[in-house]
């Protein structure tokens, strides 16, 4: 194998902020002492991801490989195939997971192949699998496990509190069985506002767990060094919109437009870019100046560490939903390394 300090590996590569994470990264001194694991769901359709990676310097090592969220055996079947090949020193550990692959959904209630609402399904529930399976494959003493979030988590942010009547917003998660079968309390009418609703609350899920992984990740004699980042890549044009009415549709062209000037207004602002907020993942994947050598549970909003919302700061909540999705995910004590997994 050659000499690598390890591995990054990204889901979700072929996206508007995977494309430009990737293209900050192959520009970046880091590309060729890490090898890159560009994960998407259909290899054959990621042609933008491929013409990128033409362009990528020829000492940078990579692979494109395949992961279907959306069925909990395909994140099974990766996962032993990483580990055996991380065991086996064919490729080196994993620096940096980043789970950025989601989905947005606002044509109705859909269901993954498992039976779960696919936004818990896919934007939380084969996460959280995909982590404890191969946490034996991470670099043990400088790994750093990397979810990507977003405002929507927070019902009361400027940008998606329309979405959630007052009586909710204060409490998104109090049952995971219902948000697993996509049930809402006061559910609206409209598909678009509840198909928004779902999808921040899969964040917020997202961010609470994070949260209890770094608690169950640093009282572990073997993971202690392995960090839990939630990193906030701002509003950036993107095809998770593609399914939203015209409005919506009409407005993310518009932002392609809008959205350089905005960022040159304001540099850390709301409104980013794909080039922007991929260089702000990048940060969050290597930095160790701002961020520190072990960042422990951190909310880092581009470059910024701020707060994430009340609720997602819930130790109850977090271990509440914990417990529950360890039956969901049907983990064993031979699906992972961690010794207080329960």
């Amino acid at each position: 194998m050659t000499s690598f300090k390890g591995s990054v590996l990204i889901t979700g590569a072929n996206g508007a902020l995977g494309r430009g994470f990737v293209s900050c990264f192959i520009r970046s001194p880091y590309a060729k002492d890490y090898k890159g694991f560009y994960v998407v769901r259909s290899p054959e359709r990621a042609a933008e991801l491929k013409e990128l990676l033409e362009k990528a310097p020829k000492d940078h090592s990579y692979e494109i490989l395949s992961l279907d969220l959306s069925t909990l055996a395909s994140v099974r079947a990766f996962a032993t195939s990483l580990n055996a090949r991380v065991s086996g020193g064919e490729i080196p550990p994993i620096h940096a997971l980043v789970l950025n692959a989601a989905t947005q959904q606002v044509n109705g209630r859909s269901f993954t192949n498992d039976a779960f609402e696919v936004h818990f399904g896919m934007n939380y529930l084969a996460n959280f699998l995909l982590v404890l399976l191969i946490l034996h494959s991470m670099d043990k003493e400088h790994g750093r496990i990397i979810n990507v979030a977003s405002s929507a988590h927070d019902p009361h942010h400027w940008g998606t509190r329309d979405h959630f009547p007052d009586d909710v917003r204060d409490s998104l998660y109090t049952d995971t069985e219902a948000l697993a079968k996509g049930h809402l309390t006061n559910e609206p009418k409209d598909n678009y506002t509840v198909g928004m609703r779902r999808y921040g609350t899969s964040k917020l899920l997202g961010v609470m767990w994070i949260y209890e992984l770094q608690r169950r990740l640093q009282s572990s004699r073997t993971f202690s060094n392995i960090s839990c980042i939630n990193f906030d890549p701002g509003a950036l044009p993107s095809n998770l919109t593609r399914d939203s009415p015209l409005s919506i549709r009409v407005l993310i062209i518009l932002m392609r437009f809008l959205n350089p000037i905005l960022l040159w207004l304001n540099p850390n602002g709301y409104f980013r870019t794909p080039s922007r907020s991929g260089s702000d993942l990048l940060f969050a994947t290597f930095d160790e100046g701002k961020l520190g050598e072990n960042p422990r549970a951190l909310y880092v909003d581009g470059t910024q560490i701020v707060s994430s919302s009340k609720e997602s700061r819930d130790e109850e909540k977090q271990k509440r939903l914990w417990r529950d999705t360890l039956g969901y995910a049907d983990i064993k004590d031979e699906d992972t390394g961690l010794e207080n997994w329960k």
